[in-house]
């Protein structure tokens, strides 16, 4: 689990002395409390009214149901659904999608 390789590693380098904090953190962020994503609940989600732009997942840690969730609650989202591994002609459209995005004037209001 790459959680746990940082947290060898913090304990290993003497980042952090406090096995047990990491384990809580660990908790808080993937533990059977947190059934959406670990920096926010649903119902913070879609109380979000800034322009979200999502870049579907689709491994383990990063599921396509979630993005998917989180393009339908979330009232300003577009979700890019093709974009790693299937083509260049797709990857091209999504990064003109990632530029129009971070161009548009509504991100700083």
């Amino acid at each position: 689990m790459w959680v746990g390789d940082w947290a060898n590693e913090m304990i290993r380098t003497g980042k952090c002395e406090e096995e047990n904090l990491l384990k809580e953190l660990h908790g808080e962020m993937f533990g059977p409390s947190r059934d959406f994503v670990f920096s926010i609940t649903r119902a913070e989600a879609a109380k979000i009214q800034h322009p979200l732009l999502i870049l579907m997942g689709r491994d383990l840690f990063h599921p396509s149901e979630t993005s998917r969730e989180i393009a339908r609650i979330c009232p300003q989202t577009e979700l890019v659904q093709e974009w790693r591994d299937v083509g260049e002609e797709r990857l091209a459209l999504a990064s003109a999608k990632i530029e129009a995005f971070l161009a548009t004037d509504d991100l700083t209001s």
